[in-house]
């Protein structure tokens, strides 16, 4: 830049330059600082210049001023602190005038040590020194002091200005907190609570994020608590949004654990397909999902716990037999449940001519006159770990005392290839005409109804069957046989006791049963004799051949020699009964003691009472005949120590 020196103003000790800037038109007027500034130097300073302008012939005059302060003391800064909020960008700016870039000034802040400074920048415009400090500033604590201090480069002089910062904060310290107590389990009610560590203001509000794989920053207005039902499904997390006045603060996100018991549980058999004898099979219990994953594993065969509690999720079976032919299922568990898994049939393929697929269970009947019985009978659906085909089911009654099935000495009762129902005879009363097949072949089903039965039907029954195994093409029979015995009136019940010797305020159990065979006459058991206040329920139940009812009570001493009875009952017929008398123990009742001197008793007296008692069982285990004789020195010890021994006490006879 071409600078020319327009003009000198000389004095003593001040030196006032005029610059003229012909390249960028600047007309600086600078006073030297090799002079001192006087207060008096303050005042206004204007500035003439003559120009002219193309294209015109006469030149114009264009005049300004400026005026200049003079002070004794050192300028003092200016202090200033900008979007004061928090979480926002906060600028603290420190600024004193300056016109004497010879001279720095130093500017430099305290009071900001601990927050975190994103940015600082020192300018100089328009005669101004300003340093601008941007920082994040925290929650915490809400007011702080901020020192800006100033000094010359000689720091021969000094000042500063402090100000404090006073936060107007939105909410801080948000988290989400379960209230339940852990874990949480599938079904029970989720709560949330949204919780704020400090706030200035008064009215505060929540809103609600929900986050899981399928559902992405979902969000609600809510209260502070949030209710939810813990559900089966993806892993889900939540936070909360606490706001005020000023803003909003965000909690982290809480992922809430749902356990919940094992789901979509199987088995899988290795190898696939046939299974024969001799294999090594392992059957494995699958799981879907689960929360805990760590599981135990129950397995089962036909009904029966075969494996309790494994850690391992396969059952091995080695070298396979027959035997081990059936339907297996398993149970997952983890601490919230337990889930089965379908069952799974194993048929292990082998033939023995020995095995019989047929069962009678019960296989020893009785009955009386005019009822009915049932003979039931069943073909197993395996035999040697193949399928059994029922083909063709026979029935035959042989009598007491005849030793041979043979022709003249059986009675053909029923013959599938013959009749659907029963086999034709010229007496409606003969046996067979009173016979019915119930069963059926496709349910495997082979039983034997008999109504209105009589004495001479007593004997032995025979049920002989044809099967086919599927791997084998011939055919096989097998029999099986069952006992009916027929009395002419129905049996008295049989009753039992547990324990057999009752104690008062103990349990006991008093069993009634009937063996009974006949499903499609409705009877009954019903104990009486105890139908006081405290006469509890009866429980009944009819399986395996057998009426049984089960009377559960608590006795009392008053129950005593009462008369328990049994009725067996059909409808209000009573058909036969059993009696039991309760034998029941008991401690004494109405114990009282009593003196037997005459009245009043006087010092030196022996005094004689009695102990006696209304009743007791067992009775002979308590002496109530005689007297005890009471010592003087005995009492006088007595009163002194009332843990006398019984020793000291002399029996009267």
């Amino acid at each position: 830049m071409n600078w020319e020196l327009h003009e000198l103003i000389m004095r003593p000790f001040l030196w006032i330059l005029f610059f003229q800037g012909f390249g960028c038109s600047e007309y600086p007027l600078r006073i030297s600082p090799n002079s001192l500034l006087q207060k008096k130097d303050h005042g206004t300073y204007g500035i003439k210049v003559t120009a002219s302008m193309e294209n015109q012939a006469t030149p114009q005059i264009l005049y300004t001023s400026a005026t200049l302060k003079v002070s004794d003391l050192f300028p003092s800064p200016k202090l200033e602190i900008l979007k004061c909020q928090e979480r926002w960008a906060l600028q603290v700016v420190c600024s004193v005038p300056s016109h004497c870039p010879e001279d720095p000034i130093t500017m430099h802040f305290k009071g900001l040590e601990k927050y975190y400074l994103t940015a600082e920048t020192m300018t100089m415009n328009d005669g101004v020194l300003r340093k601008v400090v941007t920082i994040q500033p925290a929650a915490r604590p809400k007011k702080k002091a901020i020192t800006c201090h100033l000094s010359n480069k000689s720091m021969s002089q000094k000042s500063s200005i402090t100000l404090e910062l006073e936060m107007k904060n939105c909410p801080n310290d948000v988290q989400v907190f379960v209230v339940n107590d852990l874990p949480i389990k599938e079904g029970d009610i989720v709560t949330l609570n949204c919780s704020v560590g400090g706030n200035i203001s008064s009215i505060i509000w929540f809103n609600w994020w929900k986050t899981d794989p399928h559902v992405a920053n979902y969000k609600y207005s809510g209260l502070k608590l949030l209710t939810f039902p813990a559900r089966f499904g993806p892993v889900t997390s939540y936070k909360c949004e606490a706001c005020n006045i000023y803003g909003c603060t965000s909690s982290p996100l809480l992922t809430v654990d749902i356990f919940f018991a094992p789901r979509k549980v199987k088995i899988w058999k290795n190898p696939g397909g046939q299974i024969e004898e001799g294999m090594n099979v392992v059957l494995h219990c699958e799981m879907g999902e689960a929360n805990p994953t760590n599981l135990t594993y129950t397995w089962y065969k036909d009904g029966e716990m075969i494996l309790l509690d494994s850690p391992h999720a396969y059952l091995n079976l080695i070298n396979i037999d027959p035997a081990q032919s059936g339907s297996y299922w398993c149970e997952a568990s983890n601490s919230v449940g337990k889930t089965f898994s379908p069952t799974i049939t194993l048929h292990v393929i082998s033939f023995h001519c020995d095995e019989n697929p047929i069962n009678i269970i019960p296989n020893s009947l009785v009955a009386w006159e005019k009822t009915c019985v049932v003979i039931p009978c069943h073909v197993n659906q395996m035999l040697s770990s193949a399928t059994v085909n029922a083909t063709a089911i026979v029935w035959n009654f042989k009598p007491f005392g005849n030793s041979f099935w043979s022709d003249g000495k059986t009675i053909l009762l029923y013959n599938s290839s013959q009749t659907s129902g029963t086999i034709t005879t010229v007496s409606d009363d003969a046996l067979p005409s009173r016979t019915w097949f119930i069963g059926n072949l496709t349910n495997r089903d082979c039983s034997l109804l008999i109504t209105s039965v009589r004495t001479l039907d007593s004997g032995t029954y025979e049920v002989k069957v044809t099967v086919s195994v599927d791997k084998y093409p011939w055919q096989f029979k097998r029999f099986l046989t069952a006992t009916l015995n027929v009395t002419e009136s129905p049996p008295e019940p049989t009753l039992e006791t547990i324990p057999v010797n009752m104690q008062e305020k103990k349990l006991t159990r008093v069993m009634c049963s009937v063996p009974y065979h006949c499903p499609r006459k409705l009877v009954n058991l019903t104990f009486s004799g105890l139908e006081g206040e405290h006469f509890p329920p009866q429980k009944t139940t009819l399986g395996n051949g057998v009426i049984q009812t089960v009377l559960s009570f608590e006795p009392t001493w008053e129950d005593n020699g009462k008369m328990l009875s049994c009725l067996f009952k059909s409808g209000a017929q009573v058909l036969s009964q059993s009696s039991v008398t309760l034998d029941v123990t008991y401690a004494p009742k109405e114990v009282q003691l009593a003196v037997l001197n005459d009245l009043p008793i006087k010092e030196g007296d022996t005094i004689m009472m009695n102990c006696s008692f209304g009743s007791s069982k067992p009775n002979d285990n308590c002496s109530h005949t005689g007297g005890l004789l009471f010592k003087e020195e005995w009492i006088k010890t007595d009163m002194e120590d009332e843990g006398a021994p019984l020793e000291d006490l002399e029996e009267v006879k």
